[in-house]
């Protein structure tokens, strides 16, 4: 299924029509052309690009700094994001779908994985935590395949596919069973049982609350081995862990 195109739109109206894919490239075109005329935007933007050291900072700069918008992004006709207040907002027909913030390195709450630090939160190959404040795992799934999709053209076709076989859009859409089984992450829910016995559980399918469930061959051996740690110390119970057989294992 071949992607549609969107529309990066300026505040001059200028139209630059491209598959959602390739935004991430034209977002790095639009802020070279800026930059290489205009020695005080570079200098903005050089400040601006600091504060990212895990996602890229083209795409938040475009919308957010230089008041960009896109339409009819995520397949949706008569859609937009923009920036309002900081935030980037995706409307549809007037109603609000999502509202993503900077994904600068503090809006999105990251932090390095530990025993003893692990939270509510979606953890990448290299034990990095992904986890802004007040949300929960469909919107930081959300967060993290909206950047994901600005440069993965398989990634997102893959999603387009997805969204066509189970008959849902973008409000419907599972995010996090799709992210988790596209790519090395790890759903964490931080399941406190009392005051003095607080059990984390990591678990990869949604499916069984307070589980692991549903490895698949993308996890990293820093991961595996974290799981191990996490079940010698006894911060998470190995009758939790279930590795099903490689042909049983659920694919997106």
């Amino acid at each position: 299924m071949e992607a549609k195109d969107c529309i990066l739109l300026s505040p001059e109206n200028e139209r630059i029509k491209c598959k959602f894919y390739e935004l991430e490239e034209k977002c790095k075109e639009i802020i070279y052309e800026k930059t290489k005329i205009d020695f005080i935007r570079k200098e903005e933007f050089d400040k601006f690009k600091t504060k990212y050291t895990y996602f890229k900072p083209y795409f938040d700069f475009v919308l957010i700094k230089l008041g960009y918008r896109i339409q009819n992004p995520y397949e949706l006709e008569n859609a937009s994001m923009y920036e309002k207040d900081g935030y980037i907002h995706l409307f549809s027909l007037n109603t609000e779908l999502e509202l993503f913030p900077p994904c600068d390195d503090e809006h999105i709450g990251l932090y390095h994985v530990t025993e003893d630090e692990l939270t509510l939160s979606m953890v990448d190959e290299n034990l990095i935590g992904i986890k802004p404040k007040g949300y929960g795992h469909t919107f930081i799934s959300r967060l993290i395949l909206n950047q994901l999709f600005l440069n993965d053209r398989s990634l997102y076709q893959k999603f387009l596919e997805e969204c066509k076989v189970r008959n849902r859009n973008f409000n419907f859409f599972n995010f996090t069973d799709f992210l988790i089984y596209q790519k090395p992450f790890l759903r964490v829910e931080k399941n406190v049982k009392n005051e003095k016995n607080k059990q984390f559980a990591v678990f990869k399918n949604c499916s069984f609350y307070y589980e692991i469930q549903g490895y698949h061959d993308n996890i990293s051996e820093k991961q595996k081995r974290f799981l191990e740690t996490l079940i010698i110390k006894n911060i998470i119970k190995n009758e939790n862990l279930h590795i099903p057989e490689k042909e049983n294992r659920r694919i997106f």
